[in-house]
């Protein structure tokens, strides 16, 4: 365990607060930082207390003291050789290689196409592919997956569905209005469950590469503009994980679509959804 981490209870997490970079001191009784000996804090409120009392962000002080990266610099990705993104003091750098920890990478496409254009670096993972992945190595046992078979044969889910119209009514499989509130949805869980639900958080728009107009949220957005190349962009909100998530979710109803770029001549559109979400929001 770092030393400047440790768990505390069954799961508590606490994070320590070196005296060198405490610019005043903090003393409520139940949590002490000072400048000569530090103090030891939650972890869920780490990045209060870091924008409180030091210069550093939540990304710094991963760098310095949770990992090596402050002297080694940050990771990159192995394949275009742009940093890889930071999700949080918790969990670090994202990396998309969930197979091999040999590399790593910044996108799920940068790893596939890395490992297909390698072999040598990857001779099992190209030749478990070449044979058919995961399908083709239950086609050779038919015997052990003698259920997915049968499965896959009837036309799986689908099949399943279409052979039992009465017991698979409700399901509303591939209706692309039931698939398109259940993206949007699944989008805000994922956002919210990738961090604590009270941490700081945003609401942007932007330019995109493609001169696109986009909206979204994101936990720190120096990276994200950084990562996706904006031309520029702008914050609306700043609040927590949960009000963030459902603010985006409440505009992609009122847009009635389940991603977040848009022409900039609908852009009056946006501004409508976006007011009238704001209003529920609050």
């Amino acid at each position: 365990m770092n030393r400047y981490k440790e768990i505390r209870g069954k799961c508590s997490i606490y994070y320590f607060i070196p005296p060198e970079i405490v610019e005043s001191n903090y003393d409520t009784g139940r949590v002490v930082i000072t400048q000569e000996s530090g103090g030891w804090v939650h972890g869920n409120r780490l990045t209060g207390y870091l924008s409180k009392l030091t210069k550093l962000t939540p990304q710094e002080y991963y760098d310095r003291y949770l990992s090596n990266y402050y002297k080694e610099g940050r990771p990159k990705c192995h394949r275009c050789g742009r940093e890889l993104q930071f999700r949080s003091y918790h969990r670090g750098y994202s990396s998309m290689d969930t197979d091999c920890t040999k590399f790593t990478f910044c996108s799920q496409t940068c790893s596939i196409n890395y490992r297909y254009g390698s072999p040598d670096d990857y001779k099992e993972f190209n030749e478990f592919m070449k044979s058919g992945g995961g399908a083709g190595m239950m086609r050779r046992d038919p015997n052990k997956y003698k259920d997915w078979i049968n499965y896959v044969d009837s036309g799986s889910g689908w099949g399943r569905i279409h052979n039992n119209p009465e017991k698979f009514k409700p399901v509303g499989f591939r209706n692309p209005e039931t698939l398109k509130l259940t993206h949007i949805s699944n989008r805000k869980s994922y956002f919210i469950n990738r961090g604590n639900p009270n941490d700081e958080c945003y609401f942007y728009i932007a330019t995109t590469q493609e001169d696109k107009f986009k909206f979204g949220i994101t936990s720190n957005i120096t990276t994200r503009a950084g990562w996706s190349k904006f031309k520029n962009y702008k914050i609306l909100l700043t609040s927590s994980r949960v009000k963030v998530a459902e603010l985006e979710a409440l505009i992609k109803y009122e847009l009635d679509q389940s991603h977040e770029t848009l022409d900039f001549r609908l852009v009056g559109k946006f501004i409508k959804a976006y007011n009238k979400s704001i209003k529920n929001l609050i």
